[in-house]
């Protein structure tokens, strides 16, 4: 099934929510985990899925080429999102996602970073 997951989730690349929707699980060891008063996080069993979601971004500049060059300065080479989407007094970083279904869609183009 098509899918595009998209929007401001409020999470930066190291957050167990990226994780989840990046990677499928989050680690059981996450630090954003660790945190968890009142015991709402459940069964590490239950955050994981299925979905062969994978970054719009992340994926289209794995590609090869000198034109892919300029989008790669832009994004952050250990996590391969953009190095921010999000620029105010109090902060600078990506909170900004677009994953889709890698089986069923494909990146033409993206907007420039």
């Amino acid at each position: 099934i098509p899918m595009l997951v998209c929007g401001d989730f409020n999470s930066t690349p190291a957050s167990a929510p990226h994780a989840l929707l990046a990677l499928g699980k989050v680690d059981p060891l996450h630090p954003d985990l660790a945190v968890d008063p009142l015991g709402i996080l459940g069964p590490h069993t239950k955050r994981a899925h299925q979905l062969p979601l994978v970054s719009a971004y992340s994926s289209f500049t794995r590609g090869i080429g000198p034109i892919l060059e300029q989008p790669r300065r832009r994004m952050d080479p250990s996590t391969n999102e953009p190095l921010f989407t999000n620029c105010t007094r109090d902060f600078i970083g990506t909170q900004d996602y677009i994953f889709y279904t890698a089986d069923s869609l494909m990146v033409e183009s993206l907007l420039e970073l």
